[in-house]
């Protein structure tokens, strides 16, 4: 019996049926993003609203999360750089009308207060449970997890103190914790999904490639307003784009210093003018703190 199994190279191991399983689920989520392309284009070609491939395009994303939940963590962070939570005065890019952070009930209507960032941070999660009871393994909280845990049980108290007092407003408490909750559960997902140095690197293209298309938005923003001069222009970007900019300065200089020669160094370096222009056009106090602070 031993002699037949040998010739026919013995039983099947176990990472073969994973890497059998990790490629039926890569078949399969490519095929769906190429049924939506050709749907999306269909759709486009008749004259149809855009809006009828939402349906579609989230199946997709649920396919990609759940089989891959990185992808979802990916998007989430992607989606915090480039969208933005609020709108900027006296100006309406395209990136602050996406509805991301926005409660689905507030333009649909269905009764769902919850965004679209809400629902892809809990489906990472459902991806990243499903995968890790699959494998029996254990979720881990991090270096700071139990740091970031009363960070948020202080925001559940504050909640309970609130609804003890009676005058506390639902959906108002909501949407105050929502932003710390969100915090907290990116970085419980990233300390679990986040795991060898390809997947940083992802991060970090992300952020530098974003970070450069939203300074080249600002730029064109205060080309925009023709009203403005140099003197009384108003703010061209969100309050947090300007905390990113600085970042990626601090992230050059950095890079620079240590003598790290990266194709993302010279990326870094060429969207340096850009993100400096941008920085300084933008008339908020934050702005100037943060290059101080890069610059100090």
């Amino acid at each position: 019996m031993s002699a037949s199994i040998d010739l026919v190279g013995g039983w099947p191991s176990s990472e073969r049926y994973a890497t059998r399983a990790s490629r039926g689920r890569m078949v399969l989520g490519i095929a769906a993003l190429a049924i939506a392309i050709l749907y999306a284009l269909a759709i486009v070609a008749a004259g149809g609203d855009l809006l009828l491939v939402a349906p579609l395009a989230a199946a997709v994303v649920v396919v990609l999360v759940i089989a891959h939940p990185v992808v979802g963590l990916y998007l989430v962070f992607g989606a915090a750089l480039l969208f933005e939570q609020f709108p900027i005065a006296g100006l309406s890019p395209i990136t602050a009308q996406s509805h991301v952070f926005q409660n689905i009930s507030a333009y649909t209507p269905l009764p769902l207060r919850l965004s679209i960032a809400d629902l892809l941070l809990v489906l990472t999660a459902a991806g990243l449970i499903v995968h890790r009871l699959r494998a029996h393994e254990r979720l881990r909280l991090g270096p700071l997890g139990w740091g970031i845990a009363a960070y948020a049980a202080a925001f559940v108290l504050s909640g309970f103190i609130g609804m003890a007092r009676g005058g506390m407003d639902l959906e108002v408490g909501l949407n105050e914790m929502r932003a710390p909750f969100e915090l907290c559960a990116a970085y419980f997902l990233a300390a679990n999904l986040i795991r060898d140095r390809s997947q940083l690197g992802v991060l970090l293209w992300t952020f530098v490639g974003i970070v450069g298309v939203k300074a080249m938005q600002g730029v064109l923003n205060y080309q925009d307003a023709p009203g403005w001069s140099a003197y009384d222009a108003g703010a061209v970007t969100g309050h947090e784009d300007v905390v990113f900019f600085g970042t990626t300065v601090a992230l050059a200089i950095a890079m620079a210093i240590l003598g790290i020669r990266t194709k993302l160094f010279y990326v870094l370096l060429a969207l340096q003018p850009v993100i400096l222009t941008a920085l300084l056009l933008d008339q908020r106090r934050t702005a100037f703190i943060a290059l101080a602070v890069v610059l100090a």
